[in-house]
């Protein structure tokens, strides 16, 4: 829990938080930094002519009931589960948080993996995206897949990759990549159109070209062929665009470190120094990997030292067998009063 100083804004704090909210940072992370209410910082914005459009919301925190579900909460979850219901849902009917619903339902077997589930992370992200000086002209920009689209790939990245840990000009390096992104789709679907268009133009054409040379419709033939030529112009266009799209793609990726190349060479490094192995341990499918194996190596020098402070029989099947504790130290002392 952050504790909040009080007191009047020194002088750097009131130059520093209007251009910290110009950049796009959140009243939540702006408190954070300089250790002050939201509240005092809204305030302080509203008394320096920011208007409640310029001013971030402050995200609301949900308190939920603690302790045992109850019997009835016990039936309803299942049977609302099977109904279709979200776990957010059903946090809220019951005042219960979503973590402590889906491990109740991972108890029980009921988990359905494919749910789309936030967890208080991912929410904390999507409303801080929410609040961006941006998002009202994405959503002028794409339709509702598209947001959902953009709103998902950006509580991955920020999670996975980035571990929030942007800076302002990065952020929107972030912003451009999933716009260009969706803009790859949308080409690749009018791509795709047009491929489909071509198809049935064809084959009308090929009726046509068919029937004696007398009876062709040749006003009909001439609109076909302008048809198929336009479609076939259309395709080319938009793997060109395609194209270009997918080059300013991979130069963000490179600026923003993201490619995989990068990440490789990051986790190489990490085997000739220090600093290669902090960097390395930034990317969490590397960071999971190491963790697995120290727990690993854990696991074996516990049975190891379990086995070796037993007694074990030197010389077994000789003449000069003796039994004696491998290792001797106090706990293995007292684990043998008899030695």
């Amino acid at each position: 829990m952050v504790r909040y100083s009080t007191g009047p804004f020194s002088n750097e704090m009131k130059k520093s938080i209007p251009a910290w909210v110009k950049q796009g940072m959140s009243i939540e992370k702006i408190a954070a930094r300089i250790k002050r209410t939201p509240e005092g910082i809204v305030k302080f914005l509203e008394e320096n002519g920011f208007t409640d459009e310029d001013i971030p919301d402050i995200p609301i925190v949900i308190k939920y009931q603690t302790g045992r579900f109850s019997k009835e909460m016990k039936r309803s979850i299942p049977a609302w589960i099977k109904q279709g219901v979200t776990i957010e849902e059903i946090a809220t009917r019951i005042n219960r948080s979503p973590e402590g619903i889906r491990k109740f339902m991972d108890d029980i077997g009921l988990i359905d993996k494919s749910m789309p589930v936030l967890d208080s992370d991912a929410h904390s992200i999507s409303v801080a995206l929410k609040n961006k000086p941006y998002w009202k002209n994405l959503q002028e920009q794409f339709d509702d897949n598209e947001l959902q689209f953009f709103e998902h790939m950006w509580i991955k990245m920020m999670m996975e990759q980035f571990r929030q840990d942007l800076l302002p000009a990065e952020e929107l390096q972030v912003k451009q990549l999933l716009t260009l992104d969706i803009f790859m789709n949308r080409s690749a679907k009018d791509r795709q159109q047009q491929i489909k268009e071509i198809s049935r133009t064809q084959k009308d054409l090929d009726q046509e070209y068919k029937k004696p040379k007398g009876k062709r419709d040749m006003a009909r033939i001439d609109y076909l062929e302008s048809r198929l030529s336009y479609a076939r112009s259309a395709v080319s266009n938009h793997t060109t665009e395609h194209t270009k799209l997918l080059d300013k793609m991979e130069k963000i990726q490179k600026d923003l470190k993201a490619t995989r190349d990068q990440r490789v060479k990051r986790i190489e490094d990490a085997k000739t120094s220090f600093t290669g192995l902090i960097r390395a341990l930034e990317d969490e499918q590397f960071r999971n990997r190491m963790g697995q194996e120290a727990e690993l190596m854990n696991v074996a020098k516990n049975n190891a030292m379990e086995e070796l402070s037993d007694w074990h029989e030197y010389g077994k099947d000789t003449d000069y067998a003796e039994v004696d504790v491998p290792i001797l130290n106090a706990e293995t002392v007292m684990k043998h009063d008899d030695i």
